[in-house]
């Protein structure tokens, strides 16, 4: 009985939990950032000595090893592929613990529901990649003319007669 009630709150402890690490995580980035730019902005008194320093070969890369410029973003479909092989590994797991030889079927619901997030997000991250990959036929078909407004098709008129 006390298995029926634990298991589910730990799930959505763990999530939970995970969600508060991230958020702790980028705060304290944030934070980090913040600190380093008041040190900058203290050290030097005014712009121009500011992007001196910034601008020689040991600026540039002090300015991309504390990350100011933001570094190198990960794709967008990444952030799905990831979380998503994790639930899904996650919910097989569950399905497997409450399989045929299992006595209670406890683990049923957490797993079908993880199975399924984990779907969504592989689904919905290979969609993002996909669009990402393939040009939109939209851009090729609508070229700016020269005044930089883009042609309309002629059986694509925007005129009409509205009788």
């Amino acid at each position: 009985m006390l298995q029926s009630i634990l298991i589910p709150i730990a799930l959505f402890a763990m999530v939970t939990l995970i969600v508060w690490f991230e958020n702790v995580t980028k705060r304290q980035e944030r934070q980090r950032r913040a600190d380093l730019v008041r040190a900058l902005i203290d050290r030097y008194s005014s712009a121009g000595e500011l992007t001196e320093a910034l601008s020689g070969a040991e600026g540039r890369a002090l300015a991309r090893a504390l990350l100011l410029d933001g570094g190198e973003r990960k794709p967008k479909w990444l952030g799905l592929i990831v979380p998503g092989t994790i639930l899904l590994s996650l919910g097989l797991g569950f399905l497997l613990l409450a399989g045929p030889a299992a006595q209670s079927r406890v683990f049923v619901i957490p797993g079908v529901i993880c199975a399924a997030i984990g779907v969504a997000l592989l689904v919905s991250g290979y969609v993002a990649w996909r669009t990402q990959q393939v040009p939109r036929a939209d851009a090729a078909r609508s070229d700016p003319d020269p005044e930089g407004t883009p042609r309309l098709d002629a059986n694509r008129s925007g005129g009409g007669n509205n009788r």
